[in-house]
């Protein structure tokens, strides 16, 4: 669990951090750093899940992943939506960056 607060913390810190890059050196390490800890946002809470509740129903944990990914939905749908209208509004991607880093909080 410290794993996933930990990639999710540095995650909510790089989006609000990349609207103030300007060189493609900074560019490029927040995207490599992004990468770096986004990997673990697919794999841990499988394994949370497993070490859960693995011993005691491991049939549940399809159903689980199931409403996890039913309750990430939302904000797959809305997310792109309230960014673009965002953009639209500012003309630029720090409101959206900043809406972002809260919204993930």
């Amino acid at each position: 669990i410290k794993s996933l607060q930990a990639s999710m913390s540095i995650l909510v810190i790089l989006i609000l951090v990349w609207p103030h890059c300007t060189s493609s050196r900074s560019i490029l390490s927040i995207c490599f750093l992004y990468g770096f800890a986004a990997t673990t946002q697919p794999s841990v809470p499988l394994i949370i899940m497993a070490d859960s509740f693995g011993e005691t129903s491991p049939d549940s944990i399809l159903l689980l992943l199931g409403i996890l990914n039913v309750c990430k939905w939302p904000g797959y749908l809305l997310g792109p939506s309230i960014v673009g209208y965002l953009f639209e509004m500012s003309h630029n991607y720090k409101i959206a960056s900043i809406f972002t880093g809260i919204i993930m909080l």
